[in-house]
């Protein structure tokens, strides 16, 4: 059983969306949708295998370590505990490394996909790179990739640029402009950015990105999808099922939901930083606008978190077009079915085989649990 779950075979399933996104971007909707339908298994079934696979015992972190081949005995200087927490909402030093090498793994599963890799390229970005997490890792990579960071953390920064000097990081504003030139790079990768994002956020750093890219570049992005919206709405619909109606609706109708009242309040972080969720029709539909979409892996992230692969297309953002994709109509008990026992304790939570979400998923829950219950 493990072959299934191997890379090359996610690779395979992912690679059966590209001859679908092509017809999306070409506004071909109704024969996408067709095509949605008959490779449905190329979704459902490679979301199961994913999850089933980085979700078992802690193994999002074990699984991760494996797939870059790192040990806790090749660990650096890290960062100091507050700024780890900052980015992975954990104070565990090995989990900070582990999910850092993951995700350096899971942005090549995504770049193989259209046949790359980031030795591939010549120019990176590391999009929110908060205190160097990924970039750590790519030490050996920065010899054929002129590697760079940017986060809206001073902090976080200051610590990337005395301690990882393969890679030029700065400071970024709250909203656009990078300082970059137009068409600086040919890559951009990140993790867990566009899922604190309300809309008019995401939208400027989306024409951002496609500003900073050359036509052709590669952007690989994460997005809170179905799994991760299926677990809040059980959280809602326990503490405030009102709330928790108008989310789903709004995330049936519209694709999207922005959840400003998480459990992220009076921190380190912005005040528009807090929970946002993705339907994958809306990726496809929404993000189009500004690149065309190569392949959407849900958990594709850590096991968690859906990646999203975007080609650089020349010519400015296109207007908005219609599609709706069934898929996005997720009933309520579906919904329920991928839950945890908010009085479960964390530690059995972690333990659990398929099925189970990963620790920091956990805590948010937790967080916005007692968010909504304060609210009521």
């Amino acid at each position: 059983m493990a072959d299934r779950y191997s890379p090359s075979v996610k690779i395979e399933h992912a690679r059966k969306f590209i001859a679908i996104v092509d017809r999306l971007n070409r506004d071909r909707f109704d024969e996408s949708a067709a095509l949605l339908r008959q490779h449905r298994v190329a979704m459902g079934d490679m979301a199961g295998a994913m999850n089933s696979q980085m979700h078992q015992t802690p193994a999002v972190v074990e699984q991760s370590r494996v797939a870059a081949d790192t040990s806790s005995a090749d660990m650096p200087e890290l960062p100091p505990e507050d700024l780890r927490w900052r980015v992975s909402d954990h104070r565990s030093a090995k989990l900070f490394w582990d999910t850092g090498a993951g995700t350096v793994a899971n942005v090549e599963e995504m770049l193989a996909i259209a046949g790359k890799s980031i030795a591939h390229h010549s120019r990176a970005l590391d999009f929110g790179c908060g205190c160097g997490r990924v970039l750590l890792h790519m030490r050996d990579l920065a010899r054929d990739v002129e590697l760079h960071g940017s986060d809206i953390d001073p902090e976080s920064i200051a610590w990337c640029q005395a301690h990882i000097p393969w890679a030029t990081c700065v400071v970024n504003p709250w909203r656009p402009p990078l300082p970059y030139p137009d068409g600086h790079f040919d890559l951009i990768f990140n993790q867990s950015v566009f899922t604190h994002l309300d809309e008019d956020y995401q939208d400027v750093w989306l024409q951002e990105l496609m500003r900073v890219t050359r036509p052709g570049a590669a952007v690989v992005l994460s997005a809170s999808g179905e799994g991760p919206f299926a677990e809040f709405v059980k959280l809602w619909s326990a503490a405030a099922p009102e709330a928790a109606a108008r989310y789903v609706e709004s995330f049936r109708s519209t694709g999207f939901v922005y959840v400003p009242s998480d459990g992220w309040d009076n921190g380190p972080f912005p005040d528009f930083y807090h929970s946002a969720f993705h339907a994958p029709w809306y990726i496809f539909r929404h993000w189009g606008r500004y690149f065309d979409i190569k392949a959407h892996v849900p958990g594709g992230s850590l096991g968690y978190l859906d990646y999203v692969l975007l080609i650089r297309r020349d010519g400015p953002p296109v207007p908005t077009p219609y599609f709706h994709w069934e898929t996005a109509h997720v009933d309520g008990p579906q919904l329920a079915a991928r839950s945890v026992d908010l009085d479960t304790p964390e530690s059995t939570v972690q333990s659990k085989a398929a099925g189970s979400i990963p620790a920091r998923a956990y805590r948010k829950l937790k967080r916005l649990a007692a968010s909504m219950r304060r609210q009521k």
